[in-house]
């Protein structure tokens, strides 16, 4: 049976923790959005977003394979992944627990060294963000980032489509075994 899982929601709603348990569980590839729709440079100072049809025809490549997990806060190129999957999480998370997650992986990426997005400037930009996906105002998308989900109707409406294969969740309990199950 072909498994083919797209994971979305805003930033520190748990997608590649999600996507990546779901792909251990089902024994397939997952694949982080994030690295199709920026390069870092080498000592990660430098950002710059792949052009657009590049994105596009990557994850058309993805969409095309006969099973998959994808995760990512993208719009717009990502609809191949959308139509072809067979199911989509919806992590909607409150605002409150996604601020925790992303100042608690801040932290520890820290602590150990690990973390590409270093100091407090860049982590309450990141905040701001996500505070203004769920609490609004939205609007329109920045220039750097225009196909991201800049604020929760973006994704309602990207979402509406393929409401029939659309599992949401408002809590991050027991996400993973509870889509694990539904697919094995």
């Amino acid at each position: 049976m072909s498994q083919r899982i797209h994971v979305v929601g805003a930033a520190g709603s748990g997608k590649t923790y999600v996507a990546a348990g779901l792909a251990a569980a089902l024994s397939t590839d997952h694949h982080e959005l994030d690295r199709v729709a920026m390069r870092r440079s080498d000592d990660h100072t430098t950002v710059t977003l792949v052009p657009w049809p590049e994105r596009r025809a990557a994850v058309a490549e993805i969409a095309a394979r006969p099973d998959w997990v994808t995760e990512g806060i993208y719009l717009g190129w990502t609809e191949p992944l959308f139509a072809a999957a067979d199911l989509i999480v919806w992590l909607d998370i409150p605002w409150w627990q996604a601020t925790w997650r992303v100042i608690s992986r801040h932290v520890q990426k820290s602590l150990r060294g690990e973390n590409e997005w270093k100091g407090i400037r860049l982590l309450l930009r990141f905040l701001w963000s996500t505070r203004r996906y769920y609490l609004g105002p939205g609007g329109i998308p920045s220039q750097e980032h225009e196909d991201a989900a800049t604020d929760h109707r973006m994704t309602v409406a990207a979402l509406m489509p393929y409401a029939g294969k659309v599992v949401r969740f408002r809590h991050g309990r027991d996400i993973v075994s509870n889509i694990a199950s539904r697919t094995i």
